[in-house]
């Protein structure tokens, strides 16, 4: 069974942000590790050709023991890009979340200087 969180922690331990975005990047085009396999130009796309192929062989799975057998695989291979794809949003959605909150420390801190600076001018002006 494939360990989403398991293969994130040892995939993007010791990576920088760009790093792991670059990863999220690629695994969401399909282009990490064995995402692209049989001419396949991406993982939703290899996605969409796994299902089509294991509904046509769940028609003749249950009279034929090789396609009950390819079924397994065919099985496994999307598990393994269903973790994958799950892994990159997983990515994405993190890095989202962390950029905004940075950004917003920045923002509230130039706010209170600002703030300040407005404070001094205001005291410091005798029509006021």
């Amino acid at each position: 069974m494939v360990n989403p969180q398991k293969i994130y922690r040892e995939t993007v331990q010791g990576m920088s942000r760009e790093e792991r975005l670059q990863l999220a990047a690629l695994i969401l085009n399909g282009l990490a590790g064995s995402a692209v396999s049989s001419g396949a130009a991406s993982v939703d796309a290899e996605i969409g050709k796994l299902y089509d192929e294991i509904a046509r062989l769940s028609e003749t799975a249950a009279s034929k023991p090789a396609a009950r057998a390819q079924l397994k695989v065919l099985w496994r291979r999307l598990r393994e890009l269903q973790s994958q794809e799950a892994l990159a949003f997983r990515l994405a959605f993190q890095e989202s979340r962390a950029e905004p909150m940075a950004a917003g420390k920045e923002i509230l801190a130039e706010a209170r200087a600002l703030r300040r600076q407005l404070e001094s001018l205001a005291s410091a002006d005798p029509a006021a």
